[in-house]
């Protein structure tokens, strides 16, 4: 969100981060984004509000007559508070102005729920002063395999220990990323030969992505909002679940890299180039300008007089977490 605000600030349309506790501004990035906070805010008739899907169920009543629009990081939690309600305002609601996504999977999902409303699917960046392929020509990694458990549930020790019952991982080390900072993960992904990629459903799929960033083989579950990552010619698709799958998955790719030495490497490079070119700043930059400018140009569905509504002053969005 933070980004979305940046962007759409230099591109002269005002926007502001609205969180709840004054004061509150997320430092474990940097950034400069314009933050301010509800109490120190009035959401005039002609401002925008952008909301998380997760924050339509408790902004229900509030909403009404308020200019808005959803951005919606994770389809599939659309209707995890009050679905029938969400639904309903989703779909009828003369208020809102469209849905913002950040995946092909998750746009077709939203366009089939909502045959009516705007939706536009704006990409991701992957920073690429932070996840980047290691400096100099050559790519020496160790034999390592890196996962982030917090995603991993159950699934990653089962098939860990699947793998070791084979000895498979013989020669390997596995290493888990969590308590890292973005700098952090970003270097231990830099000295990764394959990621696991752990997940059940997903918006996107930022770790497989920064993964690829780095020149990383990936192998795992896309979680679906991912699906757009997962080319065959340089990563492995697992169905969400499938303990055996996955593990017979890692398995080739160690037989591959022991038989061809570098066959994770030149596959590692062909992500990292696909996602440089796929998902880079200037691409972003001008989906999110794109996509509101688009939204926000639209009438609202019902409007007592049948106008177009005025230009909104502002662009105020609500954190993703309470804070």
């Amino acid at each position: 969100m933070y980004r979305h605000v940046d962007l759409l600030n230099a591109a002269g349309l005002p926007a502001a981060v609205l969180h709840q506790r004054p004061g509150f501004h997320c430092r474990w990035f940097p950034n400069d984004t314009v933050v301010t906070d509800v109490r120190a805010t009035a959401v005039s008739p002609s401002d925008t509000l952008v909301i998380p899907e997760i924050y339509v169920s408790p902004l229900l009543k509030a909403l009404d007559g308020v200019r808005h629009v959803v951005f919606n990081q994770g389809a599939h939690m659309t209707w995890s508070q009050d679905g029938d309600a969400v639904g309903h305002h989703l779909a009828d609601s003369p208020d809102l102005f469209g849905l913002v996504c950040v995946s092909r999977y998750d746009e077709e999902l939203l366009k089939y729920a909502f045959p009516d409303v705007a939706v536009q699917r704006v990409r991701h960046s992957i920073e690429p002063a932070v996840f980047r392929l290691p400096d100099g020509a050559s790519d020496p990694r160790p034999r390592r395999m890196s996962y982030m458990p917090r995603r991993a549930g159950d699934d990653a020790s089962a098939v860990l220990r699947l793998l070791r019952s084979r000895g498979v991982l013989d020669g390997w080390e596995v290493l888990p990323l969590h308590g890292l900072t973005t700098t952090e993960v970003a270097e231990a992904l830099r000295r990764t030969m394959v990621f696991m990629a752990f997940t059940g459903r997903e918006g996107f799929g930022l770790p497989a992505a920064e993964a690829m960033a780095c020149g990383a083989y990936v192998v795992g579950n896309h979680g679906y909002g991912g699906r757009e990552l997962f080319d065959p010619d340089f990563s492995t698709t697992v169905d969400s679940g499938d303990l055996l799958g996955f593990a017979r998955a890692v398995e080739h790719i160690v037989m591959q890299e022991a038989a061809a030495p570098g066959w994770c490497g030149e596959r590692g490079r062909a992500a990292a180039a696909f996602i440089t070119r796929e998902y880079s700043p200037a691409h972003e930059r001008e989906n999110v300008v794109t996509a509101y400018t688009s939204l926000l140009q639209l009438e609202g569905k019902h409007t007592e007089d049948g106008r177009r509504t005025s230009a909104p002053t502002e662009i105020a969005w609500w954190p993703r977490q309470p804070l």
